[in-house]
Formats: C-alpha cells, sequence, structure tokens
C-alpha cells in the first residue's frame, strides 16, 4: 500500500485501517457537499443529474437504486428526469460511467507508481 511504503504507517494491516477510515470519511463527506450544493444553487433536475454523475459513488448509488426497484422515482424529480431522459439505456451508461471513472483512476495510479519506479 501507498501508506506503507510512505512509512507513515507501521504494519500493511494499519494502512488498510487507515485507508478504509479515509474512504469513509470521504464518502460522507461528499454526501453532505451534495446537499450543500443542492441547497446552495438549487440546480435543475439536469443539473443535478449532472452532478451526481461526477460522483462515483453517487453513479454507483443510482445504478443501484434503479436494479433494485427497476425505476429511479424514490429520487423524486431527479430520478424521474433520468428514466425519461435515458430510459432503457440509463444502466448501460451508468455503467460506462463507472468504468471510465474505474479506468481513470487505475491509469492514474499506474502513471503515479510508473513515476516512481514501484511499477
Amino acid at each position: 500500500l501507498f501508506l506503507d511504503r510512505c512509512c507513515l504507517l507501521a504494519t500493511a494491516a494499519t494502512a488498510l485501517g487507515a485507508s478504509l477510515l479515509v474512504w469513509l470519511a470521504l464518502v460522507f463527506l461528499s454526501d453532505i457537499g451534495l446537499v450543500g450544493a443542492t441547497l446552495a444553487f438549487r440546480p435543475t433536475p439536469a443539473g443535478l443529474l449532472t452532478m451526481l454523475f461526477f460522483n462515483p459513488l453517487q453513479t454507483f448509488k443510482l445504478g443501484a437504486i434503479y436494479s433494485l426497484r427497476a425505476t429511479l422515482d424514490t429520487l423524486g424529480a431527479v430520478g424521474q428526469y433520468a428514466v425519461f431522459r435515458f430510459g432503457a439505456a440509463l444502466p448501460a451508461l451508468l455503467a460506462g460511467l463507472l468504468a471510465v471513472w474505474a479506468a481513470a483512476t487505475f491509469g492514474l495510479a499506474y502513471r503515479l507508481f510508473a513515476r516512481r519506479g514501484d511499477v
């Protein structure tokens, strides 16, 4: 792990625990940030859906809700707009966005580790 290689943490288990805590904090802060941005900017359903698409966690949540209920009515106007706008292509769009996020993340990590000579 990166944290272990930087000698910030003594063991790999400690580094793994720290990375999980950082991930949980970022998940919590992204949800609160999205709620705050919604209250501050009062976006249209299209604007809010766009903000959701720029967050991989929110994209995954949309896909999970859609796969469980086959509708996004539980999300109100944004969910209805998403189904209206993208229809049957919505699951493919969400999967594609998640694939792009994964590829971008792994590509960035590869470049960083290659630059350091760890690859």
